[in-house]
């Protein structure tokens, strides 16, 4: 990320979360999140789930944005850059990092207000459970 954009980031977070209801996703753990919107956040999901899953749907999403011209946010599109091979596979090499930057801030969270969801089945129980508590307080 640019300098520019990196300064922008804090500020549009800041923004957001000053809401009554909110979601937030994104890789800005430094940037942002930890300062800005964990703290005010209910409920924060962690999706770690297995590299080859992430990694495949973040290149079908990106391939699909590049190729729709999705307009992410303001003007900007998705680069069809980011799908050429030494773009993925830098990519691929490192997603690794991200459970490393992210766990050791969520750890004192998991349990509490943070969920941590490794698999498809870990996000349809926690979803499944959500509900139900949803239709019981109504």
């Amino acid at each position: 990320m640019d300098a520019r954009r990196r300064g922008h980031v804090p500020a549009t977070c800041e923004e957001a979360v000053a809401g009554q209801s909110w979601v937030i996703e994104g890789f800005y753990v430094e940037e942002a999140a930890e300062e800005f919107v964990w703290p005010v956040a209910d409920v924060i999901l962690w999706l770690d789930l297995p590299r080859h899953v992430s990694v495949r749907r973040a290149l079908r999403r990106s391939t699909t944005r590049v190729l729709r011209r999705t307009i992410l946010w303001g003007t900007n599109t998705q680069s069809a850059s980011i799908l050429t091979p030494a773009s993925v596979v830098r990519f691929i090499r490192r997603w690794p990092t991200y459970p490393a930057r992210i766990g050791p801030s969520l750890a004192p969270l998991i349990g509490t207000r943070a969920v941590r969801l490794r698999s498809d089945r870990d996000v349809e129980e926690w979803l499944q459970r959500w509900r139900d508590e949803r239709e019981a307080e109504e």
